[in-house]
């Protein structure tokens, strides 16, 4: 049976007095279970059935504020004052207190000095990592914005239907080049390079302007049992 100091009086501490009973019976338990390092692996299913009471995580953790630090993506609490109240200063040449060191160390829990790392909140250390996560995400979004900024990607380039909508919501001259042609000028280009190019639209509107300031523009077809006037001719097919 594992024997620790407990603090005679912790019932006269505003931090306990503070507290629900449920979340008093809570605390000492968690003290009572947790390893030697202070390190508590959160099963609330069974502190509920030992303690009798109906408990909450969210519940828990705001009462508990600063005291405890969550590692392990939340799957364990660390009190913070646990290892100063039983050890005191922790020293690498004690047995006892080197198993401790290696648990808080593996989870990065104190510094070269072996001092306890305590942080702002209890819940800074997930904040951290919901902020690595976000700007990670920022990033993805910041990759995926600069690959959709065309509307070609490799994947839709062999798209007809998706590349006559590119060309007939560009700006002259692109919106009236044929696109069955170009479509197959683009699989061409792809095929024969080995390669597919990073900016679908500038690689199009270059082959388009180049015919285009060549007289080789090759336009869409002239609409049929449409009358065609000269205006419509001349934006059509460039021949007046």
């Amino acid at each position: 049976m594992a024997k620790r100091f407990s603090d005679s009086n912790k019932w006269s501490k505003p931090f306990i007095r503070s507290m629900k009973a449920p979340y008093k019976l809570l605390w000492l338990f968690i003290l009572d279970e947790c390893d030697h390092a202070g390190i508590w692996q959160v099963d609330f299913q069974t502190a509920q059935i030992k303690t009798g009471e109906k408990l909450k995580i969210s519940e828990a953790l705001n009462v508990f504020g600063d005291k405890i630090i969550q590692i392990d993506g939340g799957e364990k609490w660390f009190i913070i004052d646990f290892v100063d109240f039983q050890y005191g200063q922790l020293q690498s040449n004690n047995r006892v207190h080197q198993s401790v060191i290696n648990l808080l160390s593996r989870y990065n829990l104190i510094d070269e000095n072996l001092k306890i790392k305590g942080l702002i909140s209890p819940l800074q250390g997930d904040k951290d990592k919901d902020k690595d996560k976000d700007k990670d995400k920022d990033k993805e979004a910041g990759k995926e914005k600069k690959k959709n900024k065309h509307p070609f990607s490799e994947s839709d380039i062999f798209d007809k239907e998706k590349f006559k909508e590119m060309l007939e919501a560009a700006p002259i001259p692109y919106c009236n080049a044929d696109p069955n042609h170009y479509h197959e000028s683009a699989k061409n280009g792809s095929d024969s390079k080995g390669y597919l190019y990073l900016d679908w639209t500038a690689a199009i509107k270059n082959w388009i302007r180049m015919d285009d300031s060549k007289g080789k523009l090759v336009r869409k077809p002239l609409p049929q049992n449409q009358h065609i006037t000269p205006g419509m001719r001349q934006n059509i097919t460039g021949i007046i």
